[in-house]
């Protein structure tokens, strides 16, 4: 019988000066102290540390920042600058990391952001999406 593990994700909406990043660093340590993650390494991104200059360079980039952050707590910080832009690298970007994801289980990626934008891009994102 497998045992199938899904990936640990989620997002954290605020204003600014709310504490997004204190937080999602406290759980990071609390899941690396509960032995959940097995690398304390916090990893903080944005648009710039994920978009290549040229196609295809973009999914290098998350490859770093995935095998920089194995094991351990990926922060992507203003993630609906990852969504709904017509630039074509955004696409590149957000499928990458969620390919990543499920390859990597056992990482924690965080999505932050502020409330606004971060409702606005996640319903962009689940638009057709729904479970019978």
């Amino acid at each position: 019988m497998s045992h199938y593990r899904s990936s640990y994700g989620c997002s954290i909406h605020g204003q600014s000066g709310t504490a997004k990043t204190t937080v999602a660093r406290i759980f990071g340590q609390l899941l690396f102290d509960s032995k959940v993650l097995t690398n304390n390494v916090f990893i903080e991104v944005s648009r710039k540390d994920l978009i290549g200059q040229y196609v295809g360079w973009t999914s290098h980039k998350v490859q770093e920042v995935f095998d920089k952050g194995k094991g351990g707590t990926i922060f992507v910080d203003e993630a609906y600058s990852l969504v709904n832009k017509k630039d074509g690298y955004s696409d590149e970007a957000f499928s990458a990391i969620i390919q990543h994801m499920e390859n990597n289980p056992d990482t924690l990626v965080i999505f932050a952001g502020y409330t606004d934008e971060m409702l606005i891009s996640f319903k962009v994102l689940t638009q057709g999406c729904s479970r019978v």
